[in-house]
């Protein structure tokens, strides 16, 4: 599903920043989405419990405690999930681009992809084939 592949991504992501040390301006202290309606805090709600189901630890935050905790008055409840967050993603690219290019990683522009070459071990990478 498609929270499923969102974890997966952010692990990536969390993966590349540590790894090639990119100074990205990560905030991870949380991502809360506001309701703007009753019918759309029912939702929220709905989407927190199916990625609690899958192990994506969400959770519903009523609109007194999004207030009380964060200081933002709302009418309605939001869903908070823990450890996720922003970042610049300009930084972000420019960085990793620049320790790629620095291990010796070749950038191609303005080149056309014929077909994408699947068939590898897991442990190789991905054949873009031009």
């Amino acid at each position: 599903t498609i929270l499923l592949f969102g974890r997966e991504n952010g692990r990536t992501f969390r993966a590349l920043v540590e790894n090639y040390k990119i100074n990205a301006d990560v905030s991870a202290t949380g991502w809360m989405r506001l309701a703007n309606s009753a019918k759309e805090e029912i939702d929220l709600a709905k989407d927190a419990a199916i990625a609690t189901e899958h192990g994506i630890p969400m959770e519903m935050w009523s609109a007194d405690r999004i207030t009380r905790e964060t200081g933002i008055q709302t009418e309605f409840g939001g869903r908070f999930t823990p450890g996720y967050g922003n970042y610049h993603p300009y930084k972000f690219v420019t960085q990793l681009m620049e320790r790629l290019l620095e291990k010796g990683i070749l950038l191609y522009s303005h080149t056309r992809i014929e077909r994408i070459d699947w068939s590898r071990p897991a442990d190789e990478p991905i054949r873009l084939i031009t």
